[in-house]
């Protein structure tokens, strides 16, 4: 490569890995991405199916996220009930392994000094899937709340519960809540969330 304003070579060996959750060929077929930057890149695509389809691997990534979780937060070691992985399994994951993970940490959040991880424990959309009724009671601690994190939770679960509403369909999700469809991926992002569709 050259440098910009530099008539100098640089030689130098790299491997990109690029991600993405949406068809890059229909992209470039509508003008909207770069066709030679496309077939840049895909050189050995690997497509990922989503979790829902992947049942299989839902026990063990969610041990490896419990490790990975309980290590982090520098906690003693736990394990997932089987009422909490019946949960996990029957779960359709519109928001994917990003969800996935996210739900896995706040179970070990809320799973206090207790060893095992309970279906109690799992965030509320796997103990209720498909039900759109917010939570009829937060309770207030004597140390009050963060608000702007119980408002994101909040919100991050009502969108949670129409996208498992919708099978992941976010145009039917953002109807749902009334949002225009940008405005619900804008929010997806924001609170760390993606689906399909």
């Amino acid at each position: 490569m050259e440098r910009v304003g530099d008539s100098r070579s640089v030689t130098f060996d790299i491997r990109v890995i690029a991600a993405s959750n949406v068809d890059l060929k229909a992209l470039v077929k509508d003008g909207k991405f770069r066709e030679d930057l496309f077939y840049r890149l895909n050189v050995v695509p690997i497509t990922l199916p989503p979790l829902r389809t992947r049942r299989d691997d839902i026990p063990i990534l969610a041990q490896h996220f419990v490790k990975q979780s309980y290590k982090t937060n520098g906690l003693s070691r736990r394990t997932i009930g089987q009422d909490a992985m019946r949960a996990l399994m029957n779960y359709t994951w519109p928001g994917n392994v990003r969800q996935f993970e996210n739900a896995i940490e706040h179970a070990v959040a809320m799973s206090g000094t207790a060893s095992e991880i309970t279906v109690d424990m799992l965030p509320s959309e796997l103990r209720e899937p498909g039900q759109l009724g917010m939570r009829s009671e937060i309770t207030i601690p004597d140390e009050g709340i963060n608000f702007a994190s119980v408002v994101s939770q909040l919100e991050r679960d009502l969108i949670l519960r129409c996208l498992e509403k919708t099978g992941g369909n976010k145009r039917q999700a953002a109807r749902l809540l009334q949002l225009s469809r940008t405005t619900l991926i804008d929010k997806l992002q924001r609170l760390g969330g993606s689906a399909a569709a």
